[in-house]
């Protein structure tokens, strides 16, 4: 969500006609104030709904973020245990006890600790990019394809050196070139105008093969990939 004078009716609108269960609000540090305020009064209009948190500024600082949580904030990555999450609800289960949570329950704040970050990326799901189609105004144009996780620079503006620290195993992590292609191809039949496919990762240099390799996901996917521009190094 960007943070604009019609965000908070847009979502309160959205939430009105979906009816969620669950409310899950992504946040970098320069606008989690913001959020925070909001999931605060989601929470107040529609006590019913569950707002846990997956932020960028908890992983780095939880225990000066964790007030402002209406439910909980993750560790890093929250794609499994939001899935966790919401299977426990479903089920009928209060969650605690989930890897990478802190979960707030009243002024109670159960602190999980986090879970090593996933290798094996190809073991995720890929995005449901179909639901976000009416918010995009240009959807055929050059969609974004994520091909790794973490950076392995150490740059002074970036927060990738204290992230690194947060949870054991790899942190520069790439997807293969099938993985890719194959996303790319479930794409391409939802967008069957689609022509290219913009490669987005931060790590092109650290495995020297890797971009070759990735070649036959044009071939494999009918379209032209492209990487981002700026492959200087930092």
């Amino acid at each position: 969500m960007i943070p604009t004078p019609e965000s908070e009716d847009v979502l309160f609108e959205c939430i009105r006609d979906f009816d969620p269960g669950l409310v899950c609000f992504t946040s970098v540090y320069s606008v989690f104030h913001f959020l925070a305020g909001l999931a605060e009064r989601v929470k107040k209009r529609h006590p019913a709904s569950v707002s846990p948190w997956a932020a960028l500024m908890p992983p780095c600082a939880p225990r000066s973020a964790s007030p402002r949580l209406s439910t909980s904030c993750a560790w890093a990555r929250a794609s499994i245990p939001r899935w966790n999450w919401r299977t426990g609800l479903e089920s009928g289960k209060s969650p605690e006890g989930i890897a990478n949570l802190w979960i707030k329950q009243g002024d109670r704040v159960e602190r999980n600790g986090a879970r090593p970050f996933l290798e094996d990326l190809a073991a995720l799901p890929f995005p449901d990019r179909e639901m976000w189609l009416p918010w995009v105004v240009n959807p055929s144009s050059r969609p974004s394809f994520l091909a790794g996780r973490g950076c392995p620079f150490q740059c002074t503006y970036c927060c990738n050196h204290a992230l690194r620290k947060v949870a054991d195993g790899k942190y520069v992590r790439l997807r293969s070139p099938a993985n890719i292609a194959e996303e790319i191809l479930e794409m391409k039949r939802v967008l069957y105008l689609m022509e290219d496919a913009y490669l987005e990762v931060e790590t092109l240099g650290v495995d020297r093969e890797w971009p070759w390799n990735s070649a036959p996901i044009s071939r494999r996917s009918t379209i032209s990939s492209r990487y981002p521009s700026g492959t200087a190094p930092t």
